[in-house]
């Protein structure tokens, strides 16, 4: 006997892949705010909270070295728009509904409205 594994109708299964891939977006979307988010806090205190505490060359060449070497690494590797950790999401979760929505849903449709013909 065939297991039902999706919604009769491929278009409510469709519809069901969606809103999980949907949700997967918002949650990556969440956590690029959040990543900002943290950036921002991180600025902040290297940037005007150790001012606050440090003054003098020394603190200047670690500013510029934040600036200069930090900063663009955290951002590139976190969030920029090639080759990040986000993008790199992002692709992947492009791949995951092509290759679901695409291909898996529609079989997984198929079987189980014609559960014989896999037999």
């Amino acid at each position: 006997m065939a297991t039902v594994v999706s919604s009769s109708s491929t278009t409510e299964g469709f519809m069901f892949s969606t809103q999980v891939k949907a949700n997967a977006d918002t949650a990556v979307d969440n956590c690029i705010k959040e990543l900002n988010s943290i950036v921002t806090e991180l600025d902040d205190v290297i940037l005007t909270g150790l001012a606050k505490e440090f003054e003098g060359d020394a603190y200047e060449g670690f500013k510029e070295f934040y600036v200069s070497k930090v900063k663009p690494i955290i951002s590139d590797s976190l969030t920029a728009a090639n080759n990040s950790l986000m993008s790199n999401i992002k692709k992947i979760m492009a791949d995951v509904e092509q290759q679901f929505l695409r291909n898996v849903d529609p079989k997984l449709g198929e079987a189980n409205r014609n559960p014989s013909a896999g037999e």
